[in-house]
Parts: C-alpha cells; structure tokens; sequence
C-alpha cells in the first residue's frame, strides 16, 4: 500500500500546491511571521513558494523567502531555497503579458534579478501589491538584516552581506530585546486605549444589517464534478429578501481522508472551483474568496460580496486537531477570524467535524471544550481567543445523534414529528444541560435527519455492518454578546444525494455596530488626553494578593492552577510584566509553569487575576522523574516606575512512567519482564477487543484514560492484574501512545535514523532494528507483533496499515523540525516524516515474523 501511496504522490506532480502560512511558521524563527504565501513557478517553469515575512523583534522589516518542494511533493518537504531582504533598494517591474513579474535587489553588491510566473492576473496583482507596500516600510525606516541570518547560508547570494551586516549592528549597540515576550508597555498602552474606545462604542457606532448565508455538508470523499447542481443548498428561499447578502460561509467535512492528505490534497481547489463559479454565475452580484483553509477532510472557504470585500480589514485562520491524541487532524475545527474597516464588530466562522459514533457524547461534548478553549487567532494588534469575538457562527458534522430506537425514530421521520425528534437530540439536551454549547443559540429544525442516507437515494442505511440510526449531525449554531441582536430568514436541509449526509443551510441577518469616522475620531483623540493626563499625577501603587503559591501533588498530564489577583491601588495607570530572572537565559520561568497573563494595564481601582498553570508533559517530565528538577520556582512581577515583586511556586511532583526510559521502567518491575509491565498491560487491555470499531483512529474518553495513567503510576500491580472493560479500549489506546512518545529516549533513536532513510528492502529494515540496544529491540519486536493483531482485525477496527504507520511511526521515531542551515541536515529533515511512514509499512508488510524465537510475553510462547 505504501507504493499505491508513493504513485498517488507522483501522478499530482502538475497540480497546483495549497500551502498555508502556519506550515511556512515551522520554519521560522518565534519572533517571525509569515504575511503573504503563494504559489508560484520561477523562470525555469519550477513550482515554488514565495513567502513574505516579517520580524515582530525588528519593527517594519520584511524579506522574501523562495522555497521549493523535496524528492516527493508535500508540506514537510518545504525548504528554504533563498532569502532577499526588502530594503530601500528592492524594485518591482511588471513584465509584458498577464502573468509574469520580476523584482530585484542590490545588497552591498551586484544587483540581482528573479522572474516569477503567478497563475492568473488577480494571484500578480495581490503579491505585487503586499510586496510594494513591504518596499514602501522599508523605505520609511534603516534596515536591519540581523533577524535573517537563521534563514542563511553559504550558498545564498546575500549570505555575506547579511552575516557582515549582523556584525556591523551588534558592535555599534546593544540588542535590548528579550524573547521571553514580545508585550512592550506601548503595546499595552495600545491594549488600554482599544479598551477604552470599546467601551464607548455605542457612543460613535450605529446598527446596521448584515447578512451571512452559512452552508455546511459532509461530502464523504466523494468527488466533485462541474455538472454538481449546488444551487438548492447555497441558495434559499430567503434570497427573495431585498437585503444584499455580506458573506458566505462554506464548511465542507471529509473533502479528502486518505492518509496523504495529511502531507498534501489538491481537492479543495476543485470545490473552490466548483463553488465559485457556482455563485458568480447565479448571483447578480460578484462574490470575492478572502480565506480558504484545510485541515485534512475539513475546508473552510469564505466569501466576501465585491464591493465589501475592500473593506476587509483582517483575515485570520486557525486549527484545532481533535483526533488521535491531537497529531491527526481526522477530527478537529478551522476557523476564521474575520473583521471589517466600516464596523467595529469581529466575526469568527467556525467549521468542525466532532468525534462519531452515537456512545461517543462525551468525547464530543470535551471535543467542543477543546476547540473553543484553545483556538486562537495571532493579529498584527492582539491575540483573540474564540469568545472575544462578537459573532460566533459555529457549524460542521457535529455527530449528536438521536437518543430512540431506530424504528421510532424512521416512525416520527414518516409523521414528521420533527418536534419529537429535536425533544431526544444529544446537542438539544447537553445545550439544555449547560454541557456543551452553552449561550449558542439554533434555528428551529423542521426537516428531517441529515444523516445516514444510501449514497444517491432517499433511504436511510439500514446495511447491517454500518447501521446507523438517523440523526441530526450536520448543524449550525451561532453566539452573540448580548447587546447585539439577530434574525433567522431560514433554516433547512438540501436533498442533494452524493453523499450520505444532506446539505444544511441558514440565512442570518446580524445588526453590527457600524463606524461614524468623525465621532470616532473625537473619542480616540478624548482618549489619549485622558491616558496623559492620567500618566502625568502619581507613581503606582498595588497590593497583591498572595506572593506564595503552594499546590497539592501534582500528576502527569493533569494541569492544575492556582490564581492570585493584583489590584491598582494608586491613581496613575499601572502597568506590569513578568520579567526574566538575571542569567536566567530570558524565559519568565520553567516550562513546567504558565503565568496568564504575562503583561497588563490597570486603571486605577481595577483588579486583575493572574493564573498560575502547573502542567506536566512529556517534555518536563523527564528531569521531574530523574529529580534533575524539582516543583520549585521564583518569578518576578516588574511594575513600570514601581517595585518589583518575587512569587513563589511550590508543589510536590508524584514520580510517574510517562517521560522514563524503557531501562528505567524495567528496573521498577519486580518480576523481571522482558516488556515493562505498563505496556504490556495497555496491549493486553487493547487485545481484549481488537475488533472495535475506530481504534487508533478515534479518541477514547479521556477521563477514562486519565484513571488508567494513575493506575500505571501507583505500581499497583494485584489491581493492575485486574482485567479492564471494554469501554477502556480505545483510553489504553490513546495511553499506549503517550506513553510511547512520552519516552525520555525513544525506543528508534535519531542516530538510527540516516540508516532508515537508506531502508530499500524489508531485509535493509531490519538490519537497521538489529542495531537496537537489547530493550529497546525486545519493545519494538513486541509492538510490531501486537500491531499485526490490530491489522487483522481491520475488517472490524476500521484501521488502515497506512494509518497505523503514521500514527505509531510518529511515536516510535519522533523527529523535530528546527531551522538549520546544514544541507544534508535540511534534506534529512524534510524526507523523513514519510520515509519512516514507508519503514514501519514494510516491517508490517512482511509476510514472516522477522525476529522468529523470540518469545517476550506469555501469549507469544
């Protein structure tokens, strides 16, 4: 299956590459963003990437990277092919014809020159427009070359000039930037005046009408052609309403679940197509796509009417994977944060696919607390989470099914009682609950469930193997802060038949706050005389709460927090930071510790919380286990013009399996195993029912997984002796893979590594394994036995050799990704994520025990 996957590959060499900024964030530095990215071909007709990016630590300067794509074509391939500085020099010239362009450059040198070729006039335009206004910053300000010499090397054209330039700027001054945060207090000074003009928004705003059609569909891998007819699912009834529509918003799940997909997938440039085409030629307005994301099987693409797609202001995009302990994105959300010039409202647009399975409601319901916990969305001014958005609209595959028996179920479907059907919905109920969802509001649902139909009929599967009672999965809800009001023009269900969930569609009209510019100026301009006068009477004064926190025993993988509150107890404005500790190589504190937040503004009177999260993972426990380091810290709180403030952390680690060594955990079991007994107990408890249904494909109940991590860690071994139940399968699963990659030392070390990437035959990999100290052979003989026993039960788990391999290959040969500038440490680096898929595919793949007579547990003898 691994050459099927390699041929795959190589028959998409002549499409046109998707590639997003936060895979080009990989490669760059923490204090570097990546703005602009397109795909493009040079002058010898070569795919590549141009990429413009930006340093957050030296304000306005901006560079070009050209990268190009490794042996075979996908994301974790990109490497850094070229660097070109954009300093007061660089020029642009527009080439005869549509498509091309050339810019070039002088850099204490010769000039030199790069011909691009883009793939439309509209794809020209846009990089030549953010590359002129980069030019226009650069001219504005000196410029510093500092911040590239990472991106380097001895073969770049401007490589001496860069290097000799970064010596210049450090023996002419000091770097007084830190990187334990980029917060200066002018930033905040920027955070306390956009909070004061948010407080009086109603003061220079008035309400107007704004419409967003939101369409979602799990299109089951099927693809699409361009004799589709979407039109009953993008359009409503509602379009009779004489108000424009704004935006469409176009969630799409399983676009593309092969198991490529997770490097690369060309299908959603077709839906964009089809989509596209789909509304300019039914609408009498034109629609402009602004944001187009994928995480693996979900697309998110938006789109903006013409004339409103100028006042765009802000774009951003996020992901949150959901699936297998967070490294496969099978299951998760993508999002866009979207804001316009004319308002002061921000939108988030959120499309998800949440876990399956009608048993599963508590993983969905935690799936939900994940995803708008943790998505974030990094803009020029401000990091915004989820909830500090005005408009939320979140729709998606969202799996809730209904809680009856399918034959009442098809009963109510016949009669139409769609009422009693919404009456035994799990979303219905955990939104009734507070569970999930709380404060999102839905349309009243009048049509029937959307979910599981025969592919192009109007029957409901009834197939034995794949029964699935009806339900409503495919949902759209939506959340506003209060002072904002809404209407629901429809509602509803399309009945196109290619997949075996129906389209949905809504059409809302918000009220948003829309910008008078001459009463917004005059409170901006009330604003900042009040902010200088206010800086201008007293020092500050606070109080703090506590300067000692003390935490209960901590576990792995258990965050625990503590909080402390600061209060501005003077009459000037107070601003404060965490700081670095002297030689403390400027980080605030241990990585087994956050402080949120790290910085702020109080106005006087005002009191801010500040929470302390300890959090054990993989990478901290390690020297925890080993007492290298101990639940012991002091960091300091600076307050501007004040004194500064010392806190104390303490807690008292519990020693745990996860993040040791396999020699370690083997020198704890008193009865001399050749296998630790944690894993053979997690295989063992998977055995039991290996022909579940997703298994190393869903998540398991993480609560169930957390009470499996404390029997591993208390060396209970009479009550570990006590088989689990079934519903502890898929937990042992999601455990048996952490604590693989929570290994101090994983069991393929990365000196193994250059000897896989040179693995042609089975007989190559293992010699290769043979090289393996003997624990670390023994461990890994025994996982490749007991995944074949997954495998033949694939009938029933569901799970590919191909999943399985990239799942485990991810654990058993972990592989950081940094920036270096060492060529054959960049082609190691961009080859291995799939060679070591390839490598763990053939071991599988043998037809014959490779190791015979080694006999390691007693269900092999």
């Amino acid at each position: 299956s691994i050459f099927m996957l390699k041929n795959s590959v190589q028959k998409l060499s002549d499409i046109i590459y998707t590639v997003t900024p936060d895979y080009i964030a990989k490669l760059l530095q923490p204090n570097d963003i990546c703005r602009v990215i397109h795909e493009v071909k040079d002058s010898t007709n070569q795919n590549c990437v141009l990429a413009l990016i930006s340093s957050k630590k030296y304000s306005l300067q901006n560079a070009i990277l050209i990268l190009r794509y490794g042996r075979l074509l996908y994301f974790n391939q990109l490497r850094i092919d070229e660097v070109i500085p954009i300093t007061n020099n660089f020029k642009i010239n527009l080439e005869p014809g549509d498509l091309n362009f050339n810019f070039t450059t002088t850099l204490n040198g010769p000039t030199h020159k790069w011909e691009i070729r883009t793939s439309s006039t509209k794809q020209r335009q846009i990089i030549v427009d953010e590359l002129s206004k980069a030019h226009h910053l650069a001219c504005t300000t000196s410029p510093s070359l500092k911040w590239l010499l990472p991106y380097v090397d001895q073969n770049s054209k401007f490589y001496s000039s860069i290097l000799s330039s970064s010596s210049e700027e450090a023996s002419e001054q000091p770097d007084d930037s830190t990187e334990y945060t980029s917060v200066t207090f002018s930033d905040l000074k920027g955070e306390w005046i956009r909070k004061q003009m948010k407080q009086r928004e109603s003061e220079y705003t008035q309400m107007r009408d704004f419409r967003i059609v939101v369409c979602t569909w799990n299109v089951g891998s099927q693809h699409p052609s361009d004799t589709w007819d979407l039109s009953s699912w993008l359009f409503s009834q509602s379009f009779d309403d004489p108000r424009p529509i704004d935006v469409f918003q176009i969630c799409l799940q399983e676009v593309d679940m092969r198991v490529e997909t997770f490097f690369r997938s060309d299908k959603r440039i077709v839906w964009e197509d089809l989509i596209s085409t789909t509304l300019n030629k039914t609408l009498p307005v034109r629609f402009k796509l602004v944001s187009s994301r994928q995480l693996m099987g979900l697309v998110e693409l938006i789109y903006v009417r013409e004339d409103e797609a100028e006042k765009v202001s802000q774009v951003e995009t996020a992901v949150v994977e959901c699936g297998l302990l967070g490294m496969v994105g099978n299951k998760g959300a993508v999002a866009t944060s979207l804001s316009f010039t004319s308002t002061t409202s921000t939108l988030c647009l959120l499309n998800s696919h949440l876990a399956p399975f009608p048993s599963n409601l508590l993983r969905r319901n935690q799936d939900f607390s994940q995803i708008s916990r943790t998505i974030s969305f990094k803009t020029p001014n401000r990091e915004l989470s989820l909830f500090d958005h005005d408009v939320i609209i979140w729709a998606g595959d969202l799996n809730y099914h209904i809680d009856l028996p399918e034959e009442v179920v098809l009963d109510k479907i016949a009669a139409q009682d769609w009422v009693g059907l919404v009456q035994q919905d799990q979303l219905t109920r955990m939104r009734r609950e507070k569970k999930a969802f709380e404060g999102f509001e839905e349309g009243d649902i009048r049509f029937a469930p959307t979910y599981k139909y025969k592919l192009e009929t109007d029957w409901y599967d009834s197939t034995p193997e794949k029964k699935r009672t009806p339900g409503y999965t495919d949902r759209i809800l939506y959340f506003t802060n209060k002072d904002f009001h809404w209407r629901i023009l429809s509602y509803r269900r399309s009945e196109i038949a290619y997949s075996d969930h129906r389209p949905v569609s809504a059409d809302f009209v918000f009220e948003l706050k829309e910008i008078i510019p001459e009463k917004q100026k005059k409170h901006y301009h009330e604003v900042i005389r009040k902010l200088d006068e206010l800086e201008n009477q007293w020092r500050p004064s606070f109080n703090l709460s506590s300067s000692a926190l003390e935490f209960p025993e901590v576990y792995f993988g258990l965050p625990y927090s503590e909080s402390i509150s600061i209060e501005n107890i003077g009459q000037t404005p107070l601003q404060y930071q965490f700081i670095p500790k002297p030689n403390f190589n400027n980080v605030v504190c241990k990585k087994w510790l956050l402080i949120k937040p790290l910085a702020g503004v109080l106005l006087p009177g005002e009191t801010e919380k500040i929470t302390f999260t300890i959090n054990i993972d993989k990478r901290t426990a390690p020297s925890l286990n080993t007492k290298k380091d101990t639940l012991d810290e002091i960091v300091i709180l600076h307050v501007e013009g004040g004194k500064d403030c010392f806190i104390s952390v303490n807690g008292k680690y519990q020693p745990s399996c996860f993040g040791s060594t396999i020699d370690q955990l083997l020198s704890e079991d008193p009865n001399s195993r050749l296998i630790p007994f944690q894993i053979s107990f997690l295989c063992e408890t998977v055995r039991r029912n290996l022909e579940m249904e997703g298994l190393f494909i869903e998540r398991g109940d993480p609560d169930l997984a957390t009470h499996i991590r404390q029997l591993l860690d208390q060396h209970d071994h009479l009550l570990l002796s006590q088989p689990l139940g079934p519903e502890f399968t898929l937990p042992a699963a999601d455990t048996l893979l952490l604590l693989l990659g929570s290994l101090a030392s994983p069991i393929i070390p990365a000196k193994l590594y250059d000897g896989i990437m040179n693995t042609i035959t089975v007989e190559d990999c293992k010699n290769v394994m043979l090289q393996l100290p003997p624990n670390n052979l023994n461990m890994f003989i025994y996982l490749l036995r007991f995944l074949r026993e997954v495998l033949q039960c694939s009938n029933f788990n569901g799970v590919t050799i191909d999943q399985l391999a990239l799942t485990f290959s991810n654990v058993l040969m972990p592989f950081t990704s940094g920036v270096t500038t060492n060529q054959a440490q960049v082609s190691r680096r961009q080859d291995f994520p799939l060679k070591r898929v390839e490598f763990l595919v053939q071991l599988l793949n043998s037809p014959v025990d490779l190791f015979p007579g080694v006999v390691l547990s007693s269900n092999e003898e």
